[in-house]
């Protein structure tokens, strides 16, 4: 990550924590981190863009964090699973009142982007959960080992919202030998049984395969619609300066929509840029809906 993209998130993160997401506009945050308006709008192009790269850093440095834990050469495996749930529920009551604060201004801007940051970490927390577990109990678990990370990952959930929005004051300590011991009760009974688990590793991989080929079909399809504007500009009657920031956005599209994962909050940026000229509405209207952006505009 370049220099002065960090300084923009931690910029970002310490004017949210100040001041809430909705109180901070894109000039707070250009003089927090000494730069013009303009030029932070070329590392983001939008307040959504740079508020889910700062939710992104959060739970990136949190998971790098447990990483470390996982990894320490001189732990037990029972050891590091004491200290990773130590660390998360220290960390979600240090954070209490930041937390709270994103799942209240949050609860109400549950789109696409938004739902898709969620489930890409959400993803990532199950895999370092089963890490973990597997570490712990070895293969008498394995076989179980995706529903156990999902229990576990249920409970401490539920524990970490009582502690965000209720405001419950608990022992840490406490809670978490609670829970080792209960981890181990459920993983003993899980290993004496003698069905097959409910979650299968091939039913996690059938139903990223099925989101991968949607998802590349309708990046086709976008990039294809693209072209066709690109070809077509010169015939709606634009004013140069119009025509010159058409091009460019249909440009950075057509650039996103060619890689295998396109930039969706980019593409939602650029698109917004096209939502207020007419000859384009229909063209927004298909972009949003196929690749399933959510433009306040066309609300």
């Amino acid at each position: 990550m370049g220099q002065k993209r960090q300084d923009i998130l931690e910029a970002a993160q310490q004017l949210f924590q100040n001041k809430g997401f909705r109180a901070t506009s894109m000039q707070d945050i250009a003089n927090t981190a000494g730069l013009s308006k303009g030029a932070l709008y070329l590392h983001f192009p939008s307040k959504q863009a740079l508020t889910l790269a700062v939710l992104a850093m959060i739970d990136e440095n949190l998971r790098a964090e447990i990483i470390a834990i996982k990894n320490h050469p001189q732990m037990l495996a029972r050891e590091k699973m004491r200290a990773q749930l130590v660390f998360q529920f220290r960390d979600v009551m240090e954070n209490r009142a930041f937390n709270e604060m994103i799942l209240k201004e949050f609860a109400t801007q549950l789109d696409d982007a938004f739902l898709e940051f969620l489930d890409r970490a959400r993803e990532a927390w199950q895999v370092l959960s089963e890490d973990f577990l597997l570490l712990l109990y070895g293969e008498k678990i394995k076989s179980f080992v995706i529903d156990l990370a999902v229990i576990l990952n249920g409970i401490l959930h539920e524990y970490h919202t009582l502690i965000i929005l209720d405001g419950l004051d608990i022992d840490l300590n406490r809670v978490v030998d609670f829970l080792m011991l209960a981890l181990d009760q459920v993983a003993e009974g899980l290993s004496s049984l003698t069905f097959e688990p409910v979650l299968q590793p091939e039913m996690l991989a059938n139903r990223s395969a099925r989101d991968a080929r949607i998802q590349n079909e309708s990046r086709i399809q976008a990039l294809e619609w693209v072209t066709q504007m690109q070809q077509r500009v010169g015939q709606f009657g634009l004013d140069y300066h119009q025509r010159l920031e058409v091009q460019e956005s249909l440009q950075i599209m057509a650039t996103n929509l060619a890689t295998e994962s396109p930039n969706r909050v980019l593409l939602q940026g650029m698109l917004a840029n096209l939502v207020g000229l007419k000859p384009f509405e229909d063209f927004c209207q298909k972009m949003a809906a196929s690749l399933k952006l959510r433009l306040p505009h066309l609300d």
